[in-house]
């Protein structure tokens, strides 16, 4: 076994497992949009599969260590939510904020520039405004409040 790599015991594979059931990301979720943040070579899920059901005994130290990381600072458990009900007090505020701002979703999208999370966009926060959706994401919410907030 070369220095940079791990044996993959049963206690990681239920360490992996249990982050799995606790986050509710499979492994293909947590690869999802993280090319440019995984170590080299740390190019499949298929990788983290192989762990998990043995076929693959020894892992890099530095993949281990990356997909760990990425399922400890994965959303939230499945027992909290991170989707918001959107009723009908909270959709008066977003509007009393669009309002008092003068801003809708296309013009506060542009006061965001880089700082908004990557899956919030325009369209989604006017579907909030006009009371078409029901749900949303409480990070892009939070998020867009804060940023009318700090509208002055």
């Amino acid at each position: 076994m070369g220095q940079d790599r791990i044996e993959i015991t049963d206690e990681i594979r239920a360490h992996l497992k249990a982050e799995h059931e606790r986050t509710g990301a499979g492994i293909q979720r947590l690869f999802r949009g993280t090319n440019d943040l995984r170590p080299d070579g740390l190019t499949s899920s298929s990788i983290v599969h192989n762990w998990l059901s043995g076929s693959n005994k020894t892992a890099r130290q530095d993949h281990l260590d990356w997909v760990i990381d990425a399922y400890k600072n994965f959303g939230t458990p499945k027992a909290q939510s991170s989707r918001l009900i959107i009723t009908d007090e909270l959709r008066e505020q977003l509007v009393a904020e669009s309002q008092r701002t003068g801003l809708g979703a296309v013009s506060l999208m542009r006061h965001a520039r880089i700082s908004a999370p990557a899956s919030l966009n325009p369209t989604k926060i006017h579907t909030w405004l006009a009371g078409t959706t029901k749900t949303a994401n409480r990070e892009e919410w939070d998020f867009v409040m804060r940023l009318y907030a700090s509208i002055r």
